[in-house]
């Protein structure tokens, strides 16, 4: 398979992604840290954000320049963490299975150091609350499902290659990232720029792997600020309206495997874009 293709979902238990989406989403704070800690803090915390790199089925931090060029980034493939220079070549790598933060930030710190940057202050120091995940106490990762991992990274990779198609097509200028906080992989359309993040008048398209409140995963468009989608026609694509803490367009997992695996891509495509159009309206009058 071309690191490229989409990936047809497949339907394993709910349970065994929430594991993998639980354990990862701890793991990903370390690489992180590494952006956050070296480039500085930033308004919604972004030099903390992270990069899906398809060829690898990685998530990778921001590059960070030491005596080399380097990133870090964590494998849904095989559960490992790597520092690799700026032409990919692996520096180092740490299986984080059977290991725990504290070991793992001071390989980080070992690894970072001999890169010629002074890692004695990175930490885990988030400027959010996650939930209490046995892992941030100290607990050892332990994922063992190498099925469950596959399928995670799927969610990744497939709303990843859409949203790209979708970025060239309507000319999206931001980046397609994934945010630490929530773990959900994004990207933002300004349609009003105010100077302020806070203030923009904005567009986002991404994918949840699942949440505080349900384990599913699904694949969103949200604005900011809110609209009355109620009063919208109904989407001429799979997916529904949603009016509730926030306002947009929500389409699960579930109903996206009700057609067949060769349409799950058009379909996935069809939601992010109709919901997109109508809602420029709304939001720019």
């Amino acid at each position: 398979m071309l690191s490229l293709d989409w990936r047809p979902f497949r339907k394993i238990e709910i349970s065994r992604i929430a594991n993998a989406r639980a354990q990862f989403h701890v793991a990903i704070q370390n690489v992180s840290a590494v952006g956050r800690r070296f480039l500085g803090d930033s308004k919604s915390d972004r030099n903390a954000n992270l990069f899906w790199i398809p060829g690898l089925s990685r998530m990778a931090g921001h590059w960070v320049e030491g005596n080399i060029i380097f990133r870090s980034s964590i494998s849904l493939e095989d559960f490992k963490l790597y520092l690799v220079d700026d032409r990919v070549n692996t520096i180092s790598g740490f299986e984080v299975k059977g290991s725990n933060h504290r070991k793992i930030m001071l390989w980080l710190e070992e690894q970072i150091g001999k890169l010629g940057l002074s890692a004695s202050e990175l930490a885990l120091k988030l400027p959010y609350k996650l939930r209490d995940y046995p892992q941030l106490n100290g607990a050892p990762f332990d994922l063992d499902d190498n099925e469950a991992m596959d399928e995670l990274g799927r969610y990744y990779h497939n709303s990843f290659l859409v949203l790209r198609s979708l970025r060239t097509k309507l000319d999206w200028k931001n980046e397609i990232q994934i945010w630490p906080h929530y773990f959900d992989l994004a990207v933002s359309v300004i349609l009003k720029d105010s100077g302020d993040p806070e203030t923009d008048t904005s567009i986002t398209m991404g994918m949840m792997p699942g949440d505080n409140d349900d384990d599913n995963p699904y694949f969103y468009v949200s604005t900011w600020p809110h609209v009355h989608t109620s009063k919208l026609n109904p989407l001429n694509a799979p997916g529904k309206w949603i009016e509730e803490d926030w306002t947009g367009a929500i389409l699960t997992i579930d109903e996206l495997m009700v057609f067949q695996t060769e349409d799950q891509q058009g379909q996935l495509s069809s939601f992010y874009e109709t919901a997109f159009l109508s809602l420029i309206e709304p939001l720019t009058k």
